[in-house]
């Protein structure tokens, strides 16, 4: 009797710290997984989150009321952090593809606006039409380039690209412009013989007058760039 008896108190004796070192290792990963649910994210965020989950889960011992409290509001906050993470990273990829495709569009503008520069340097006529397709892919340019910079402003290399082609882009319509008015630019001398302009739509001009208007029709400096 006294055996059986001694036998079944280190039973108990047995489970007891058995029962006590389940606590003690619930409450340790407890206090992990919240110190991590705190924690700022990093890469191995949602790893170490996850392995602390199945230690967890793989404790034979129920947990108490509080512990379970505990448990799911540390695994909630841990989970907002990852949650806050990914929609930061949609945001910041999102913003990444607009800025590449606002880049590509102004890419094409600006071919368009020096291939169309281009072509006027080679050209040697042009009609009333040309003059005002000329016109509105101007505007067009405007436009576009300013919706785009309001969505993402562009690179230094674009801006400067862009403010060269403009540059030499609006002083060819005011001269064309000058031309189709039938007035000289206001750089010409007291006497100078006036260009001669298309009467017709179709009727075609010589591209060197449009150039040399183009020229005269410049603004003077106003002084020295500071």
């Amino acid at each position: 009797m006294v055996r059986l008896a001694r036998e079944r108190l280190n039973r108990l004796r047995s489970d007891a710290q058995w029962l006590e070192a389940e606590a003690q290792q619930r409450e340790t990963l407890l206090n992990q997984l919240e110190q991590h649910a705190r924690a700022p994210w990093e890469p191995l965020y949602g790893g170490r989150f996850r392995h602390l989950e199945r230690q967890w889960e793989q404790l034979n011992q129920p947990p108490s009321v509080e512990q379970e409290q505990r448990f799911h509001q540390a695994v909630l906050n841990c989970r907002k952090t990852l949650h806050d993470h990914e929609t930061h990273e949609q945001a910041r990829q999102q913003s990444d593809e607009r800025r590449e495709e606002a880049e590509n569009t102004r890419e094409q503008l600006l071919e368009g606006i020096e291939e169309t520069l281009d072509g006027l340097r080679h050209a040697s006529a042009m009609t009333v039409q040309d003059i005002d397709s000329l016109r509105a892919q101007r505007q067009l340019l405007g436009q576009r380039w300013q919706a785009l910079s309001d969505i993402h402003p562009p690179s230094e290399t674009m801006r400067q690209r862009y403010t060269l082609a403009i540059h030499h882009y609006d002083p060819v319509l005011r001269g064309m412009a000058a031309l189709v008015r039938g007035k000289r630019p206001h750089r010409n001398r007291i006497g100078q013989r006036r260009p001669r302009y298309p009467r017709h739509a179709d009727e075609r001009m010589p591209m060197a007058g449009c150039l040399n208007a183009a020229r005269a029709a410049r603004p003077c400096p106003s002084g020295p760039q500071r």
